[in-house]
């Protein structure tokens, strides 16, 4: 028997990288999973990796940026599974930039997809943890704990991540609720792939 054996585990940007990996590893413990990815192809590719049957598995393809579509999300791993365990908040997105090269869109976009997809994510799921006295765990990034050239969006919107984090555990401990953040150094992942071929 594995570790989380019939836990119901939430992963978001679950088709690649840190996202896939955490849904092999929490499958081989025994989970059941609820994915979300914008590249919904990608996702369904990837699915028969993860190594468990499709009774056990729900995928969605989902802009983690709209926030109906992540509540949504949230509402039907809920209502398939009866609760909810584990959420991994793992959606993140770069746009390569100092602060004067930036647009607003470039900004907007990292900050929904690395920042506020955690607030909306968690606040869905966190009535289902208190009832479960589940955990959330947060990917955050070593560029969330100190500044690196031309990274301005993505060190501030992982810093967020942090500290929100921190204020998240102190309000869901309360009610029985882990909620930690992981800070990985530089993973090849498809998103890293593309921000360093960014000029």
């Amino acid at each position: 028997m594995g570790r989380f054996e019939n836990k119901a585990v939430v992963i978001t940007a679950a088709a690649s990288g840190i996202g896939l990996a955490a849904a092999r590893r929490f499958a081989a413990e025994g989970a059941r999973l609820a994915l979300c990815d914008i590249d919904g192809e990608a996702l369904a590719a990837r699915a028969h990796d993860v190594g468990i049957g499709r009774e056990r598995l729900l995928l969605a393809t989902i802009d983690v940026r709209e926030n109906k579509e992540l509540e949504a999300f949230v509402a039907d791993a809920a209502g398939r599974y009866g609760c909810i365990d584990v959420l991994v908040n793992n959606a993140g997105a770069g746009r390569r930039g100092r602060v004067q090269d930036l647009g607003d869109d470039d900004w907007r976009h990292v900050m929904g997809v690395s920042l506020d997809s955690v607030f909306h994510a968690s606040r869905a799921a966190m009535p289902h943890l208190v009832a479960t006295r589940g955990a959330i765990v947060n990917v955050a990034s070593i560029s969330g704990l100190a500044g690196d050239g031309g990274n301005a969006a993505y060190n501030a919107a992982k810093a967020a991540v942090i500290n929100l984090t921190r204020a998240m555990a102190v309000d869901a401990g309360r009610d029985g609720v882990r909620v930690n953040a992981i800070a990985p150094g530089l993973t090849a992942t498809p998103m890293t792939e593309r921000m360093r071929a960014a000029p």
